[in-house]
């Protein structure tokens, strides 16, 4: 008995060190997703939750997809009138600091897609692969949905 259960022990602790270590020291990419796009739109925006789990400062540098005829990291932003508008990302990047989570949001940072394939509707799926400074690509699907509260 005190052999299974020492058995058991040994077994937990592997199962336990293998799941921090497949989180740690990753990027990882979580809440892909874009809006739907009203009849005639030829852009939308995909956005993330991108966690930087490593110890070395990286940065999202672009992004692919089939779907979009390029895709541009853009930043929103507010002029002196109030008008909210976006432009590309100074540099063309986005900068994920070392254990830092960084989010692409609406009114924020994001991903634009440029010249849409064709109409997205709630529901759809979207295939993008992210190309990063010092980590692999990494390849996520969106989901077309409409804005959480």
């Amino acid at each position: 008995m005190k052999r299974v259960m020492l058995l058991m022990l040994i077994v937990l602790t592997a199962l336990l060190a293998g799941c921090d270590s497949q989180r740690s020291g990753a990027v990882l990419v979580e809440e892909v997703w874009a809006r739907p796009t009203p009849q005639g739109a030829q852009n939308t925006a995909f956005y993330m939750s991108i966690d930087n789990g490593t110890d070395q400062d990286d940065a999202l540098i672009g992004v692919e997809s089939g779907f979009c005829q390029a895709v541009e990291l853009h930043q929103s932003f507010v002029d002196e009138e109030g008008v909210m508008g976006m432009r590309p990302l100074e540099g063309g990047r986005i900068p994920l600091p070392a254990g830092e989570e960084v989010e692409l949001e609406p009114g924020g940072m994001h991903a634009m897609c440029l010249q849409v394939a064709g109409p997205l509707q709630e529901g759809d799926r979207v295939v993008l692969t992210l190309q990063f400074e010092n980590t692999p690509d990494i390849r996520v699907t969106a989901e077309v949905r409409e804005e959480e509260p």
